[in-house]
């Protein structure tokens, strides 16, 4: 890229500036660069100010399109996958995109084959790797299940995260509809795989993966900001009783980029642990000020393991079937997700009086969104508080106002 230390040097001098006031501004100009580049770069580099923050403390990273930003891993998130697949590992990255996994990875003192099929992602991947210093990474510019397919190489890991796009070009999740489809590349990669992790959509069904592939050894649910992120799915040569593993990730800048990620709470268990079973759901006794509520988070909602957490914990009762929410008379310790303290069952009358206060609002099993109970009575977004609104196993509609403990 040629005069590429202006265009650095512009990025860095605009970094914080609005990109449709900059096309303006400098719009005709006579630049050592090309305008839309630069302004492409300050836009990527702004949607991935908090997801990217340890490589864009490096002014001369580069995105290859607007678009590899919005796809690209989450540092904290490709640090667990890191910690997962450990040190010291030949690793084959079958889909790099932007290569952020790939070059954690390659942190993490792992020799790293990065494939990477279109030409412009491949070449600003080799810059940034270049850029890092990070020698033990390869860019391959070809199909890779095609490369592998007439290799006798052998890895430790191999990492895929498949286009979650169709031939049509439409948005999917199936595991079958993602390209490449790894349920039948799946021998191809064992084959040339000690192990294999696959990341899929957070809308997979871990019921209908386990059917899909047939040599499953761990299934991850990865949570991040209290959003399900994706379905880890590893697989192994020595196949059993598959394990299930959740953990909510938090951010954590300081183990950037090789030590443990930071969780807010984890959960194991085997696929035989999902369902409802045995769970107790709660009664009129039982909804008074001073109990606790229990709110499960995305990725154990996801898993669907009432019957476990009934076992795990045998003071909490459900609410309702599906809502993630159970009340206890004591805080149970170690339960995955948040645990506050109630204070009231307000009706509508009580909320009307606390319009415009500060609090979360969280809908679950109930008629009317988050977004338009936070509409209808003016509340303010703000932490300490909390409304639920949600439904009993009887079907009636309530609000449980609760304090952070």
């Amino acid at each position: 890229m040629e005069n590429i230390n202006e265009l650095f040097e512009f990025i860095k001098n605009h970094a914080r500036e609005d990109v449709r006031n900059l096309a303006l501004k400098w719009h005709g100009r006579d630049l050592q660069f090309d305008l839309q580049d630069a302004l492409m770069q300050i836009e990527a580099r702004q949607k991935c100010a908090t997801k990217l923050l340890w490589f864009l403390a490096y002014d001369h990273f580069l995105f290859p399109s607007l678009q590899s930003s919005e796809q690209a891993t989450n540092q904290a998130v490709a640090l667990y996958h890191s910690h997962i697949i450990g040190s010291d590992r030949k690793v084959a990255d079958m889909t790099a995109g932007l290569g952020i996994d790939a070059m954690t990875f390659a942190l993490n003192n792992c020799e790293v084959t990065a494939y990477e099929i279109d030409k412009t992602r491949a070449v600003t991947l080799e810059h940034n790797a270049k850029m890092l210093g990070l020698d033990r990474l390869s860019v391959a510019n070809e199909d890779s299940v095609a490369a592998l397919s007439r290799t006798e190489q052998l890895y430790d890991w191999i990492y895929i995260d498949p286009a979650r796009r169709d031939n049509s070009d439409v948005r999917c999740f199936r595991l079958q509809d993602s390209l490449p489809d790894v349920t039948v590349n799946e021998q191809t990669l064992l084959d040339h795989g000690r192990h294999v992790l696959i990341k899929g959509s957070p809308l997979l069904d871990i019921t209908q993966t386990l059917r899909d592939l047939k040599n499953v050894e761990m299934i991850h649910i990865v949570s991040f900001r209290g959003e399900c992120k994706e379905v880890l799915i590893e697989l192994g040569h020595t196949v059993s009783a598959p394990a299930i593993h959740v953990i909510e990730i938090e951010q954590s800048n300081d183990a950037f980029p090789t030590g443990v990620p930071s969780s807010a709470y984890e959960l194991s268990c085997q696929a035989v642990d999902l369902g409802d079973s045995g769970m107790i759901y709660a009664g009129s006794g039982d909804l008074i000020p001073g109990n606790y509520l229990c709110e499960t988070g995305a990725g154990v909602r996801k898993l669907n393991c009432g019957s476990l957490l009934a076992s795990r914990f045998p003071d909490i009762k459900s609410f309702t079937k599906n809502s993630g929410l159970y009340i206890s008379p004591v805080a149970p310790a170690g339960f995955p997700g948040k645990v506050s303290r109630i204070i009231s069952f307000p009706d509508s009358k009580g909320l009307k009086r606390m319009k415009g206060e500060r609090m979360r609002v969280v809908s679950r099993a109930y008629p009317v969104g988050a977004a338009d109970i936070r509409r209808k009575y003016a509340f303010r977004e703000g932490d300490g508080r909390s409304l639920i609104c949600t439904s009993t196993i009887d079907g009636r509609n309530i609000f449980i106002l609760t304090e952070d403990v």
